[in-house]
């Protein structure tokens, strides 16, 4: 079967290489870069998709690494931080990148890629509970001190 397929193959190239007109004619040239144009659209949109994914597999990484330092800076009696200077704890604030989670630990709330957000984070030292989210291309992902999920 793939030697007929070659032998065929050959066969096309031998009359396209015989034949008197040696150039192309315009509605070649103008299939040929129709064609080129319908196949670069539709990588150029599983691009987009795998790029989205991409991120989105960035922001879990990001948080569900956050986790078990929440964990840890409740136990250690602190709440989580938002900003530098501001209030000493989330009350319902969305976290700035590259502030400390809490006194206790050197981790920070990271950078999120592209048009990904923080959405509120609190925490309660009564409960030892917390949580915080990001949303970004159409999902969100919410961190509590069981795991994270994506909706």
């Amino acid at each position: 079967m793939k030697e007929c397929n070659f032998r065929f193959f050959w066969f096309i190239i031998i009359l396209i290489m015989h034949r008197k007109n040696k150039g192309f004619t315009l509605i070649e040239l103008l299939v040929v870069i129709s064609i080129i144009g319908v196949l670069a659209s539709i990588v150029l949109v599983s691009l987009q998709s795998a790029r989205e994914r991409a991120r989105l597999a960035d922001v879990q990484s990001s948080l569900r690494s956050l986790v078990p330092v929440a964990v840890l800076c409740l136990d250690f009696g602190e709440q989580l931080r938002c900003e530098e200077g501001g209030a000493p704890f989330c009350n319902e604030e969305s976290p700035v990148p590259g502030v400390s989670l809490c006194l206790s630990v050197d981790t920070v709330w990271p950078e999120l890629p592209g048009n990904w957000v923080y959405g509120n984070a609190e925490s309660d030292l009564s409960d030892l509970t917390f949580n915080f989210s990001a949303t970004g291309d159409g999902n969100t992902v919410t961190c509590t001190e069981t795991g994270c999920q994506t909706n």
